[in-house]
C-alpha cells in the first residue's frame, strides 16, 4: 500500500507542475496567470498533504494500552 501511494505521489509531483506550466504559457493575461499559478500550486500542496497523511495513516503504531507489562 505505501509503495502505491509513493508512486502516485511521484507521478503527481512529475507530470502535474508540467502540465500547469504549459497551460498557464497559454494564457495571455498576466494577472490572471499568476492567480491560476498560485492557486494551483496550493491546491497542489493540499492534495500532497492529503495524500502523504492518508498513506502514513495506514501504518500507524499501536496504541499505548495495547503493550501489556
Amino acid at each position: 500500500m505505501f509503495q502505491q501511494c509513493w508512486n502516485l505521489l511521484v507521478s503527481l509531483w512529475i507530470f502535474l507542475p508540467s502540465y500547469i506550466l504549459l497551460f498557464c504559457n497559454t494564457l495571455v493575461i498576466e494577472k490572471l496567470k499568476l492567480f491560476l499559478l498560485i492557486s494551483t500550486i496550493a491546491i497542489l500542496i493540499y492534495f500532497y498533504a492529503l495524500i502523504l497523511f492518508y498513506c502514513l495513516g495506514q501504518y500507524q503504531l499501536p496504541h499505548k494500552n495495547s503493550f501489556r507489562v
